[in-house]
């Protein structure tokens, strides 16, 4: 008996190792991930979208899945899905990256604003200071590991 309280201490040790190297950032950077083009595209198709709309407290809301007040990765990558556009979680992080003006990594109103207004159709982005986040990116596996079981 004490072996199997044993392995099972170990399995518990190994598994809290694992999920802390999950959560830490890589220090690679997106250059190389991203198709800046693409990723102009998919503002302007945005803009298409939005630009017309009135109510954009209520737009920005519907873009907040969890009713954070702001917009996170997930919340843009999820919703410009929704649109029916094909967009990856990388290029996801650079379209939040290119309206973020404080650099928290989310977008406020004012910034989401921005992402559909801002007819500027130059990314003032240097891809090899955008860190890729494997944290980002575990969380969505995560999430479509759950979808699709």
């Amino acid at each position: 008996m004490p072996g199997l309280a044993f392995e099972k201490h170990e399995m518990y040790t190994k598994g809290i190792q694992e999920t802390q190297l999950i959560g830490m950032e890589n220090k690679e950077s997106l250059e190389g991930k991203v198709n800046l083009e693409k990723v102009k595209e998919i503002r302007r198709a945005i803009r298409r979208r939005y630009a017309n709309r009135k109510n954009f407290q209520k737009i920005f809301s519907a873009w907040d899945e969890d009713s954070q007040g702001i917009l996170s990765i997930k919340n843009v990558y999820n919703m410009v899905k929704k649109l029916g556009l094909n967009i990856n979680v990388y290029e996801a992080q650079v379209l939040v990256a290119s309206a973020d003006r404080n650099g928290n990594g989310c977008l406020s109103l004012d910034e989401f604003l921005d992402l559909i207004f801002n007819d500027n159709n130059i990314l003032n982005l240097d891809l090899k200071k955008i860190p890729c986040k494997l944290n980002v990116l575990f969380s969505f596996i995560l999430i479509t590991f759950h979808y699709f079981s």
